[in-house]
């Protein structure tokens, strides 16, 4: 029979102690070497972020500067630039842009933010209420907007705006004066550098002949309902309406009115792609052409295929556009013109849209004006 074990005495001190492991001299000197190389890495990421955020600081201040010795309004409450380590988050406290005699904008806080690896690339946002006035002929028109949400990507290359979009939804806009509100869905406007594979068609020395695009632009809007005050002779609503154009030549610095007679004489126009509107029964697709004529209005020339006419003519009579007698001639002529489409789907009409002398031309038929545009 085995004699019972004796229990461990607490106050025993055991016959072996745990002694700290000493490491080598060549780990520790990689172990501080390392740790070295992470403080240096840092300091250098926090002396670069530093100057990201002085370069976007003083690169603000220039832009407003500019603006106003190019005779503009241009002001601000305050620019914060924040968002240290990981983000640059630029704020512009209260901006105020205008120019004296021709209109004045004045925004809530806006917000730009970029990650410091890709400083060229911003996500803008600038939602809640915006206050504004188009001045056009003689008169003043007072906006006051608000806005659900706005936002916007800016991508900047090599010193060159290269990209941007902005996106605006579910904005409300009223005219002072008259207590009108707007509304508006959303809507959508794309800047870009066209691609060398939307180049004009043609032959190889198509160059040749009139400027390359240089800008590409695009605009998709959805729902709008204008203030009575505001609509046009073939209503308030537009369900929806979408351009796709591009610009061909550039347009150089300096005063506008100038810059833009440069540009049409060296043949610059604005290539409209596709033109797309969708109000009630009314349907219009476009393509064509607009330049500036002797004294900086727009000349227009458009191949359009429209359906819904009939209702189009209606509410030209009814706005006193056209003449009764003349709307029933009108329907007439039309009908007798209008195909059904080879891939079926509602009558249509071919008609020519041009401006000319600052009016506007369906065909023969007059139905609007096109207000004097002062550069």
């Amino acid at each position: 029979m085995s004699e019972p074990r004796t229990p461990p005495n607490p106050e025993q001190t055991p016959d072996y102690q745990l002694r700290p492991t000493r490491l080598s001299r060549p780990l520790r000197g990689l172990l501080m070497g390392l740790g070295g190389i992470g403080l240096a890495l840092g300091l250098a990421y926090s002396v670069y972020w530093q100057q990201l955020a002085s370069g976007i600081e003083t690169g603000i201040h220039d832009w407003f500067s500019e603006r106003r010795d190019d005779g503009w309004d241009a002001t601000f409450d305050s620019i914060i630039v924040d968002g240290f380590p990981f983000a640059l988050t630029a704020t512009i406290s209260l901006p105020r842009l205008a120019r004296p005699g021709r209109w004045s904008w004045a925004g809530p806080s806006v917000t730009g933010e970029a990650w410091p690896w890709r400083p060229g690339e911003w996500v803008v946002s600038a939602p809640g209420h915006h206050d504004g006035s188009i001045i056009a002929d003689g008169k003043t028109i007072e906006l006051s907007a608000r806005l659900r949400q706005a936002r916007g990507l800016v991508i900047v290359a090599g010193g060159r705006l290269r990209h941007a979009e902005v996106t605006i939804e579910d904005a409300r806009v009223r005219e002072i004066k008259n207590d009108g509100v707007s509304t508006l869905q959303r809507l959508i406007l794309t800047l870009r550098e066209p691609s060398p594979a939307s180049a004009p068609a043609g032959s190889s020395d198509v160059s040749k002949e009139r400027p390359a695009p240089t800008l590409a632009a695009e605009l998709d809007i959805i729902d709008l309902t204008l203030a009575e005050a505001l609509a046009t002779p073939l209503g308030r609503t537009v369900d929806t309406a979408a351009v796709r154009l591009r610009l061909l030549g550039r347009i150089g610095g300096g005063e506008r009115a100038s810059a833009l007679a440069a540009w049409r004489d060296d043949g610059g126009i604005l290539e409209v792609e596709e033109l797309v509107l969708e109000s009630g029964s009314l349907e219009l697709e476009a393509d064509g052409t607009i330049a500036l004529d002797a004294d900086l209005q727009p000349l227009a020339a458009f191949t359009a295929r429209i359906r819904g006419f009939n209702d189009a003519v209606d509410k030209l009579t009814a706005a006193n556009v056209i003449r009764r007698g003349t709307a029933t001639a009108a329907k007439l002529v039309l009908g007798a013109l209008a195909k059904v489409p080879a891939d079926g789907g509602r009558r249509e009409i071919t008609a020519p849209i041009t401006v000319q002398e600052q009016k506007i031309f369906i065909g023969p038929l007059s139905v609007g004006r096109v207000p004097t545009i002062r550069w």
